[in-house]
């Protein structure tokens, strides 16, 4: 069985990132080709943790190493974060 702190952490995380650029469920969900459902239950860890292509494709389109997305901590200080917009 997934752990679920880390698909809460994940989802916490996609969330995040894809505020700070700005962008909606509906437009993220229609750039990975998949529903707004999908994304709203990654977000809030109910699906199944993603494969690794998806992690890739998802990072590149918020604009974050994939690190980013899995990694335990993120720092929002760090500005590689910030400057991508």
């Amino acid at each position: 069985m997934q752990d679920v702190s880390a698909r809460r952490a994940l989802g916490n995380r996609i969330r995040l990132f894809r505020s700070m650029k700005r962008m909606t469920s509906t437009n993220l969900a229609r750039s990975l080709g998949v529903s707004r459902q999908q994304i709203w239950l990654l977000e809030s860890g109910q699906a199944r943790f993603p494969e690794p292509q998806f992690i890739k494709r998802l990072a590149a389109l918020l604009g974050v190493r994939e690190a980013d997305l899995i990694s335990a901590e993120v720092r929002l200080s760090d500005p590689s974060l910030l400057d991508r917009n």
